[in-house]
């Protein structure tokens, strides 16, 4: 009796140490993205600063509530490109706002989208039918969105909960 309840209680605090210790090792799809850089999209010695976030799932390869605001170095560039509704993305490790418009932004990325942090290889400004391509002056990267992590209070009285479950299925077996 005493030998499964340490088991129990063992299980218990083993459950909360994970809980508690690994909360970002897996992402449910779809995964929430912060990104940001710098790139000079002309050429031309003027470095401009884009930051901005985006909503990718693996699952189906779809792009969403992308805002990406560029500011800095060239005024053509200046502005916040969005797109909120899903996009199919043909290329999974491209971001591009507004989809299929101009002008828009897209932001390319070292590996597909499932990866923290993930490099960006490359940024393309699309304006009236031309598209400049800047490939070896970006920096930047996209992060996961920080996710909600529960309290460690919480996650203690989920273990006390269960403990005191176990117990009661316990004492419900023995008589």
């Amino acid at each position: 009796m005493r030998r499964s309840i340490l088991n129990l209680a063992l299980a218990a605090l083993l459950g909360t140490v994970a809980a508690v210790t690994a909360p970002t090792l897996g992402h449910a799809t779809p995964i929430n993205y912060t990104v940001s850089g710098t790139t000079d999209l002309n050429n031309d010695g003027h470095t401009e600063t884009f930051t901005g976030s985006f909503t990718f799932d693996t699952s189906n390869n779809t792009e969403s509530n992308v805002s990406i605001t560029v500011s800095g170095g060239d005024a053509t560039f200046d502005g916040t490109f969005t797109q909120i509704a899903s996009a199919n993305n043909l290329v999974p490790r491209v971001i591009l706002a507004p989809a299929f418009a101009v002008p828009s932004i897209e932001v390319a990325f070292a590996s597909a989208l499932n990866v923290s942090p993930d490099a960006i290889t490359e940024v393309d400004f699309g304006v009236s039918g031309n598209v400049l391509v800047d490939r070896t002056h970006e920096t930047g990267s996209a992060v996961f969105a920080a996710a909600a992590v529960p309290e460690p209070s919480s996650i203690a009285l989920l273990a006390t909960g269960l403990l005191g479950l176990g117990l009661l299925l316990y004492r419900r077996r023995v008589s």
